[in-house]
């Protein structure tokens, strides 16, 4: 009996579908550029510019809760939040430009730029 269910013509797709996708992972994660401004947004608040080489600790609070960034060796990162959930706290360090994490019962974002302004024009909390 003939196996029917795999042929040559299969294997060529699937290879090269899976070859395309690792180049074009991999270039987009090495094409990167290091950030070396973190732009920190709460609703209610002023928007802060602070830069990566500062290591230091903001704690900010507004009427929706508490949020405490950290800015150190070149990244920055959401250390503790009010928030129930603390999805926020667990996207780790950012350190490349157009990275976010955003907190979003706090309304509270943090952005690695660098010195060109962003492209996104707006943000919507």
């Amino acid at each position: 009996m003939k196996n029917n269910w795999v042929k040559i013509g299969d294997v060529v797709i699937v290879s090269v579908i899976l070859v395309l996708s690792v180049t074009l992972l991999f270039v987009q994660r090495t094409n990167r550029e290091k950030g070396s401004m973190v732009l920190i947004r709460m609703s209610g608040l002023d928007d802060q510019v602070v830069p990566l080489e500062e290591n230091r600790i903001i704690e900010l609070k507004s009427s929706r809760g508490e949020v405490s960034i950290e800015i150190k060796d070149q990244h920055a990162c959401i250390l503790h939040s009010s928030c129930p959930h603390q999805y926020c706290v667990k996207m780790g360090q950012l350190t490349e430009i157009g990275e976010i994490a955003v907190c979003v019962p706090n309304q509270c974002m943090i952005e690695i730029t660098g010195n060109q302004p962003s492209v996104v024009d707006a943000y919507t909390m």
